[in-house]
């Protein structure tokens, strides 16, 4: 009785084996023709993937702008960081209780070294990081929290200025901030992308505050309407990051492979059973969804994520599934967007600031168009005394989205912007 038991339940054990062998070819077998699928028609609606086209040509470190930004993010660390720096960077300078101009100035004591470094990286000619792309995602990337900090240090430099009238010091600043989002915004990483967006709001949100107080020369507004209008934080910016991680996506189980030769034979035996039937699905899957949304990279992010919450960029629940970083990439390409929708708004301030400095009055209307955060078209009032360009849809957005930046802790982009002559 007992052998008899034994031998049937070897059978099931048999044919169980030969079920999970059969299936583990057939998950193989599909996720690399899915593969091959997501590949081609990558390359027809997009283009190649190649990760050696992602490189930047090399710098010489003394022309290089991320060289000196990553000498002035070394410089701010050697002092001991202040925790009022990100408050007072991410705080108008006019919203600043009694006793933080002082505080201002004690944070900023002992940075002169990182500010100088940081200035210098404006008169640059190109910037490079030097990140080795054909690594993909096991590319080391420079200490990005590091160059946020040292960009909130120049940020409190900025508020200080507007605080004690220095316009040529304001201008700097915010000439700065741009050159460090602009580096960061160079490259083709969606990681180095939001660090650089970050940056750039942060520039933006002290522009909009200098433009309140008035008093700008008409060379200072020439200045800055010429560095908005020179940003990288842009749609382009964001098509290469996107596109960068999906050439990154493709090398993955190359990637893998390599790894999975290091592996010791009991590991190897478990990852050939369980993990290496889906090498080439993950991939697939994800490659398609970003296909997708780099097809409709265009639209306004009210539309776009409207579309993305339908599903509509998944071609199924496997995709779904194994898009991993999903949520946190719909957050950033928001980001951009209302990073490019306060920069809109910037120039027109900056066009009505000019025309009232040169001609004693706020133009009679602006050539708006509708922002590509919520796909509307800002408003525009003037009168003697000042004239207001606003995007209440695109506040209530982000708001919506961002309920922290009401504690200002997420550079939350310039939506109103009033110009006082």
């Amino acid at each position: 009785m007992r052998g008899r038991w034994l031998r049937r339940l070897a059978v099931v054990l048999a044919v169980l084996a030969v079920v999970a062998l059969a299936l583990r070819l057939a998950v193989s077998i599909y996720g690399e023709r899915r593969l091959e699928k997501a590949r081609a028609a990558y390359r027809t609606a997009i283009g190649p993937l190649e990760l050696g086209s992602l490189a930047l040509p090399k710098v010489p470190d003394e022309r290089n702008a991320a060289s000196w930004i990553v000498r002035a993010a070394a410089a701010n660390d050697a002092v001991p960081w202040d925790g009022r720096l990100g408050r007072l960077a991410a705080t108008p300078s006019s919203s600043w209780a009694a006793g933080e101009v002082e505080a201002a100035r004690q944070v900023l004591a002992g940075r002169e070294e990182a500010l100088a470094l940081l200035a210098r990286a404006r008169s640059a000619v190109a910037s490079t990081y030097g990140i080795r792309y054909r690594e993909g995602f096991n590319a080391v990337l420079p200490d990005l929290l590091a160059l946020l900090r040292v960009a909130k240090v120049e940020g409190v430099a900025g508020r200080l200025a507007i605080v004690e009238g220095s316009s040529a010091r304001f201008t700097e600043s915010v000439r700065t901030l741009f050159t460090v989002a602009d580096s960061l915004c160079g490259e083709s990483t969606l990681v180095t992308l939001m660090i650089g967006s970050a940056a750039d709001r942060l520039a933006l949100a002290l522009l909009s505050e200098r433009l309140a107080a008035g008093g700008l020369a008409e060379v200072d507004l020439e200045g800055l309407l010429e560095a908005v209008a020179d940003r990288r934080c842009g749609e382009e910016a964001l098509r290469r990051a996107l596109t960068g991680e999906a050439m990154m996506i493709d090398t993955a189980p190359e990637v893998e492979a390599t790894m999975r030769a290091e592996l010791t034979w009991p590991w190897r035996v478990l990852d050939w059973a369980f993990r290496q039937p889906t090498a080439a699905l993950v991939p697939a899957a994800a490659l398609e969804v970003r296909r997708r949304q780099l097809e409709n990279l265009g639209l306004p992010f009210s539309e776009y994520r409207a579309r993305w919450e339908a599903g509509e960029f998944y071609p199924d629940a496997v995709a779904r599934k194994f898009d991993f970083v999903g949520p946190n990439l719909l957050e950033g390409i928001g980001k951009l967007k209302a990073g490019e929708t306060a920069a809109a708004l910037a120039r027109a301030a900056l066009s009505a600031a000019l025309e009232h400095r040169r001609t004693g009055g706020f133009p009679q209307s602006l050539s708006l168009e509708a922002t590509p955060y919520a796909a509307e078209v800002p408003g525009y009032a003037r009168s003697q005394q000042a004239a207001e360009i606003g995007a209440p849809r695109s506040e209530a957005l982000w708001q919506e989205l961002h309920p922290e930046s009401r504690e200002l802790q997420a550079f939350p982009p310039a939506f109103r912007w009033r110009v006082v002559p």
